[in-house]
């Protein structure tokens, strides 16, 4: 069985401890308030996940991101962090 922590829009990337991070699996960055669909991409959530990779730098964990992803953000999502939701879009990997 896998564990994943994620983080909403309002949570800071501090939030996730050095703890928290080692025991999951994968980390996702909401980019949009979870529970209502129709939203609209948060882009300054990016950050986050950039924050995470730079904090956890040389740490094979994937970091994703959900909520609003589409063509037009898909490749600001995929250098923020790895990108599981860009598969939907046939983008894989780093």
């Amino acid at each position: 069985m896998l564990a994943g922590l994620a983080i909403s829009p309002q949570t800071p990337s501090s939030a996730i401890t050095d703890e928290a991070f080692h025991a999951a699996d994968m980390i996702l960055v909401m980019t949009v308030h979870p529970g209502a669909g129709g939203q609209k991409f948060m882009p300054e959530c990016l950050e986050k996940a950039r924050e995470l990779r730079k904090r956890f730098n040389g740490v094979e964990k994937h970091i994703q991101v959900d909520g609003g992803v589409g063509p037009g953000n898909i490749c600001d999502c995929a250098k923020a962090g790895e990108c599981a939701e860009a598969e939907r879009f046939g983008y894989s990997g780093r």
